[in-house]
């Protein structure tokens, strides 16, 4: 018996994803947008808390580069990894239909015991210029697979060309885990 539990531990799986037509954020993001010199500072303001069924992190920032330059480092997976806890990933490309961009990350993390899991991510062109060039697009993650201390970990991304060199960025992060807590979203 002593091997079941390490085995449903790195084989549990909450099935598919059903991503909507259209990606949006998970809510209205709750973080300021940062203050600095200049109309848009290159920085990200972040806040966080939790309640009795979730834990939450909002960010919003800007980042001084082109949108299209920003999107092709938003979809690398050293990216999108919690490098805090991950401790080995490995990546599938093209893991849900009809969306421009989608991949499956799954994450191993050693601790005292590992624990496997997917992260599914799907990306949507929403808006472009009359050049034809993308001004926002929408991502959102899910875990889709593994471990059953990780209840809920879903996520939304929203980058926006605010300047032909700047791109606004909106992150939000929600998280139901077994001993984690606002210190660990």
């Amino acid at each position: 018996m002593r091997w079941s539990l390490p085995f449903l531990i790195a084989c549990t799986s909450h099935g598919s994803v059903d991503f909507p037509a259209q990606l949006a954020p998970l809510e209205d993001n709750r973080a300021p947008l940062p203050v600095g010199s200049g109309p848009y500072p290159e920085s990200l303001s972040i806040v966080s808390g939790g309640d009795t069924e979730l834990w939450w992190a909002h960010a919003q920032g800007f980042v001084h580069a082109p949108l299209e330059e920003v999107w092709v480092h938003a979809q690398e997976d050293a990216v999108c990894v919690d490098r805090r806890e991950v401790e080995a990933w490995t990546t599938s490309e093209g893991t849900v239909p009809g969306f421009d961009a989608s991949y499956t990350i799954h994450n191993t993390v050693r601790d005292i015991i590992t624990v496997q899991y997917d992260t599914t991510w799907v990306h949507e062109i929403q808006d472009r210029d009359e050049a034809d060039i993308p001004v926002r697009i929408v991502a959102q993650w899910d875990k889709t697979a593994g471990t059953p201390f990780i209840d809920l970990l879903a996520g939304s991304v929203v980058l926006e060309a605010v300047e032909p060199d700047v791109t606004k960025i909106g992150l939000i992060e929600h998280l139901d885990a077994s001993l984690r807590d606002d210190a660990t979203i």
